[in-house]
């Protein structure tokens, strides 16, 4: 099935940013074409179009690219599934002298059955930021894995682990984080 979409926002901000005084305050727009998969084995949807926001201070440049976003589930087997989702976005930030960051973010996940209740997943992610405006690009790669354990229909527990690796074009902005988070989902 194939789908066009188009979308327009504004951004208003109550105040300038700290960082250099300049208000990143402006509208923008969207179009984008796409199709949607739906099978007994493969749903989601692909999308790729054009993205622009005009920012109202003459200081700042206005952001502009290329945007897409995509999300497709593929049921391998009755045990297996994988999945892979992209997105591409235009972020404010405070950051002196910069627009705003174009964001693109690629990951993927594998989950697998081990019984009717309880699952394992495993999965990792790619997150590119190249900021408007300055010379500044940060890269994250994430590593995640996790269990889980379905109750019953209303209630599953589960335990996830996290390991990200941040590189950035600006002196110190390099680290590694690692978290391991415990949930709880109730559904209704």
């Amino acid at each position: 099935q194939p789908f066009v979409e188009i979308g327009a926002f504004g951004r208003d901000f109550d105040r300038p940013a700290a960082g250099d005084g300049l208000g990143r305050n402006g509208i923008g727009g969207e179009a984008k074409v796409g199709v949607t998969v739906a099978r007994d084995d493969l749903t989601g949807e692909v999308a790729l179009g054009y993205g622009y926001e005009w920012l109202k201070d003459d200081g700042l440049d206005d952001i502009s690219g290329l945007i897409g976003s995509a999300s497709l589930s593929w049921d391998a087997t009755e045990l297996l599934r994988l999945t892979a989702t992209a997105t591409t976005s235009f972020e404010p930030t405070s950051t002196a002298g910069a627009s705003g960051v174009l964001k693109r973010i690629g990951g993927g996940t594998v989950t697998y059955a081990l019984a009717p209740n309880a699952f394992v997943v495993a999965g990792g992610e790619l997150t590119l930021e190249d900021y408007v405006g300055i010379d500044r690009n940060v890269t994250t790669t994430a590593l995640k894995a996790g269990v889980g354990y379905k109750l019953n229909r209303s209630v599953e527990l589960g335990l996830d682990g996290e390991h990200k690796i941040v590189r950035s074009s600006e002196a110190g902005g390099d680290y590694t984080d690692s978290s391991v988070t415990a949930t709880l989902t109730l559904r209704q």
